[in-house]
């Protein structure tokens, strides 16, 4: 469980081992979480594994999230490679990251953000005409992948931006977790050579009829574990 504030809470990583599924175990697990809850909202994404079970308790979708990916995104000229290299997060735009986050989500990410920062791989902003931080990326490495995410900006430019940045160069392999609703967003990434593992994969909530914040500034998330 993530607790971000009154606002909302993230249930993530619900797993069972194979040969004790079928007791009644990721159920009591989520019993266990939404009573913790209490009456705040509740969000996930779940597997398809997971799904039916979330349904039966009443969390109902509300958007969607596709994963996308490239082997290197140092492969060829036009690949993620070819964007300029924008300012890394300084640590006097800390309170700002927090702020453009906070807004994105409706919820306080204070913590789950210090904790991304202090292991980045890379992170970059885009700044307005006073240099204030208007968005940002963070990059971390899980063994040879590179995981971008998350991606506040206001727009797929500023996304892409932020993108071609912490990803140009890298040797591996690279993953973004994209919501679907960002469209344009999408097509530039598949532009770039990325492509989509499988299904998208629904984002679930209970106890509220939407997601707090302005949800269309997040284009990229950080772990489908912390929503």
């Amino acid at each position: 469980m993530f607790d971000y504030g009154d606002s909302l809470l993230s249930i993530g990583m619900v797993l069972v081992a194979p040969p004790h599924r079928r007791r009644g175990l990721a159920r009591a697990v989520m019993d266990r979480c939404l009573s913790m809850a209490g009456r705040r909202p509740s969000t996930l994404i779940a597997t398809p594994v997971g799904e039916p079970l979330y349904v039966g308790l009443g969390f109902v979708e509300v958007g969607r999230v596709v994963r996308m990916s490239v082997e290197s995104a140092a492969a060829g000229a036009d690949g993620a490679a070819a964007g300029k290299r924008l300012p890394s997060i300084a640590g006097n735009d800390a309170r700002a990251v927090e702020q453009l986050d906070h807004e994105a989500y409706g919820a306080n990410r204070s913590a789950l953000l210090r904790s991304l920062l202090a292991r980045a791989a890379a992170t970059s902003v885009v700044r307005d005409a006073r240099g204030g931080v208007r968005a940002f990326g963070i990059a971390m490495r899980q063994r040879d992948q590179l995981v971008v995410g998350p991606l506040i900006a206001r727009d797929a430019s500023e996304a892409l931006a932020l993108f071609r940045s912490l990803a140009g160069g890298y040797a591996g392999a690279v993953r973004i977790d994209v919501p679907t609703m960002q469209e344009a967003f999408l097509s530039a990434l598949a532009g770039l050579g990325l492509t989509p593992g499988g299904q998208s994969a629904p984002i679930m909530l209970l106890g509220a009829a939407g997601l707090p914040g302005r949800r269309e500034q997040i284009h990229a998330i950080a772990s489908r574990g912390f929503g």
